[in-house]
């Protein structure tokens, strides 16, 4: 009998004052590290200095910029003894996070401090690299503590751009699907599943739900369900297809002009299916109405119909992945 294995985070805790329970999580599932190495940004430290101080850390690296060869500057200095690294903050902390952890090969927990996308529990961490983003393989973390005392304080605007991550999987999916068809790519069924029961639990809440205990779980929960059915398809196929291309495809060419993640590839989501699946979007817009995506798409996103053409053109060679842009 054949069977694939993945690893999955030893801690998950998604809860009011979560972080509280950080010691005890770590004795529970018989962890001991001699010593704690948080990377977070000072604004966050500083304002949740009495969440923090709760970790016990050693060392504090206060984050400044997100760029590839800081995580290569850090772990060269880097003294690997008996570490565990912690990640506070939000998706570009988490991202610098993975990838440094990655480098000096220790275990990591993230503690997310918002929910913007699902780079929470994602098998890639983008940073920019040279100018441009870039993503980068990493291993999964030992641990996921999400503290809903501390991400209800996130702004609005990062919950809703976590909504349009997550909902986007439903475009990926269809891709995947597409090149199932076409080129006879291979689909785990388990992580498709996954992915699309991940994306499809949001859809009950509207925006008056955002700041509510049961929203804030069931996004979290999306997010890192994202994230491991990406682990099981041992690539980002079942969150990540042309509404992403196009996503990147800002962030390369347009780049002053970007906005956050998960606003992006909702607004490529809805350009996709209404310009190249020629399907009725009445339904996901009225998602978008009801959770706030298309007051913050039209606020942010404003590219003419000649530069929608040229970003669309652009993304269909972002990278080497069959979608319906290839059409």
């Amino acid at each position: 009998m054949y069977y694939s294995s993945i690893n999955i985070p030893i801690i998950l805790e998604v809860a009011n004052g979560a972080i509280s329970n950080f010691d005890y999580l770590l004795k529970k599932n018989f962890l001991s590290f001699e010593n704690r190495f948080i990377i977070t940004e000072e604004s966050l430290f500083n304002n949740y200095r009495n969440f923090i101080d709760r970790l016990n850390f050693s060392k504090v690296y206060f984050n400044k910029s997100y760029d590839f060869k800081d995580v290569i500057e850090l772990a060269k200095d880097f003294n690997n003894d008996d570490f565990l690294i912690i990640g506070f903050g939000g998706g570009k902390i988490l991202d610098f996070t993975k990838l440094f952890a990655d480098k000096v090969n220790l275990p990591y927990i993230v503690v997310p401090s918002t929910l913007s996308n699902d780079g929470i529990y994602s098998p890639i961490a983008r940073l920019d690299e040279n100018g441009k983003k870039k993503s980068f393989g990493v291993k999964p973390p030992l641990g996921i503590i999400a503290d809903l005392d501390i991400i209800k304080n996130s702004p609005e605007v990062n919950l809703i751009a976590g909504v349009g991550d997550l909902i986007s999987n439903l475009s990926a999916l269809k891709d995947w699907k597409y090149a199932n068809k076409v080129k006879g790519e291979l689909i785990n069924d388990f992580a498709y599943s996954l992915s699309y029961m991940s994306a499809s639990s949001i859809f009950k809440f509207s925006e008056k739900d955002i700041y509510t205990k049961k929203f804030l779980q069931a996004l979290t929960y999306g997010l890192i369900m994202s994230g491991l059915s990406m682990m099981i398809a041992g690539n980002s196929r079942p969150a990540s297809g042309s509404e992403h291309q196009l996503s990147h495809s800002i962030d390369e060419y347009f780049s002053q002009r970007a906005t956050l993640h998960g606003i992006q590839v909702a607004w490529g989501f809805l350009l996709i299916e209404e310009r190249f699946r020629e399907n009725n979007t009445d339904e996901l817009r009225m998602f978008f109405d009801n959770i706030g995506l298309n007051r913050l798409i039209s606020e942010r996103i404003n590219f003419s119909d000649s530069e929608v053409n040229d970003i669309v053109e652009k993304a269909k060679k972002i990278r080497n992945r069959f979608t319906i842009l290839n059409k």
